[in-house]
């Protein structure tokens, strides 16, 4: 059984370790009346020919939250990366209660560049999909929603933290980090009476679900046609056992 230590194990590495970059994304817990809402900012790489993942940027809104204001943070987050010539960056959104923002979003970046994500209670990842019609300024579009179950969605920071593909940045340059770190060592594996394994929290979770979010495009991207090749994680960081022999 791994413990609370194991399951944010996040190392680093320089400009200089990977060789292409791949896309950027922006990942949105949205949480409007819950919670606090937060988001992931990062860089998907190839390192030595394997994806990797760059966070650039960590950030929560607490409430109330208006939607305007997570569509602000979206436009602020995607428009940094436009201006460091990345281009348009995918944008992953929670839409387990709601996507109704997803219609603001497309004002950010176009409805083919939106990926919804219905978190479930799967103890692994679902390739069912379908097509969410949304309403917007200039009329109707579509844009996927993927299920994917949470416990496997926060697996996926282990599977990259453990194979040193994921670097966040320093809490002096974004303190949110301090925070999110805080939230993945609360993070620990409990086995229910049905014999199953799921990761559970002491708190808040809503950063750490962000970067979840971001960590399931870098390693299941062309799995679920999200991302572009050139590669399969799936293939290059297949676990030994089980997705918890990666934790």
């Amino acid at each position: 059984m791994p413990t609370r230590s194991d399951l944010h194990q996040i190392t680093s590495f320089t400009r200089a370790d990977w060789s292409t970059l791949l896309g950027s994304v922006v990942a949105i817990d949205p949480a409007l009346a819950r919670d606090r809402a937060a988001a992931v900012a990062a860089r998907l790489v190839l390192l030595d020919g394997a994806p990797a993942l760059v966070v650039d940027a960590v950030r929560a809104l607490v409430p109330p939250i208006a939607p305007g204001a997570i569509l602000d943070l979206a436009a602020g987050l995607a428009g940094s990366y436009r201006s460091a010539g990345c281009g348009d960056p995918l944008v992953l959104l929670d839409v387990s209660s709601d996507a109704s923002l997803a219609a603001l979003l497309t004002s950010v970046v176009p409805s083919e560049g939106l990926i919804g994500l219905k978190v479930t209670s799967a103890t692994s990842h679902d390739p069912m999909r379908h097509e969410v019609p949304i309403g917007t300024s200039i009329g109707s579009a579509m844009f996927k929603v993927w299920h994917a179950g949470r416990t496997p969605l926060l697996a996926d920071i282990g599977v990259l933290g453990r194979a040193r593909r994921l670097v966040l940045p320093a809490v002096e340059d974004e303190p949110e980090v301090a925070a999110l770190r805080a939230e993945l060592t609360e993070l620990s594996v409990e086995r229910r009476q049905s014999g199953k394994e799921v990761i559970v929290g002491g708190g808040h979770d809503d950063l750490a679900m962000a970067l979840a979010y971001a960590c399931w495009l870098t390693l299941h991207g062309r799995t679920f046609g999200a991302v572009v090749e050139p590669f399969d994680a799936r293939r290059l960081l297949k676990p030994s056992k089980s997705w918890l022999a990666w934790i």
